[in-house]
């Protein structure tokens, strides 16, 4: 299971909003105030609940999610273009391009895909499913 803590912002029926704050790997190094890759930044999260009445805005909560969901995620957003980027200069090779037009095809194959998926995006944000937990 993945977890993020966050707090309650919004209740809204059976909806629960919850912001949490998306560290980097590095956010817990000694060195990232001299570093720029490391980001943070707050998200959030609306959550179907059956029983909302049990939480409150303002309260701290656990969003969790399954490790399954989450290498699916990782899949489609940075695996499946790196393999549509070498497959797009790998065929642009095969068909004899020159190395600058073989590495264009190879990045108009990656815009291609990144279009594809903003496009089945609510498909694919209806699998990953968030469940909300108390903090013990």
């Amino acid at each position: 299971m993945q977890e993020h803590k966050g707090n309650i912002i919004k209740i809204d029926g059976n909806l629960i909003t919850v912001k949490i704050l998306q560290v980097s790997a590095c956010a817990h190094c000694a060195e990232k105030k001299f570093c720029t890759l490391a980001e943070s930044k707050e998200k959030e999260i609306t959550v179907s609940e059956t029983n909302p009445e049990a939480y409150s805005v303002g309260e701290e909560v656990n969003i969790i999610t399954q490790k399954r969901q989450v290498f699916t995620a990782v899949l489609w957003a940075y695996v499946l273009p790196l393999v549509v980027l070498f497959a797009g200069v790998g065929i642009g090779t095969m068909l004899t391009f020159t190395e600058v037009h073989s590495a264009l095809l190879g990045l108009v194959a990656v815009a291609i895909y990144y279009v594809f998926l903003m496009a089945i995006n609510k498909i694919l944000s209806k699998s990953l499913e968030f469940k909300i937990s108390k903090i013990q």
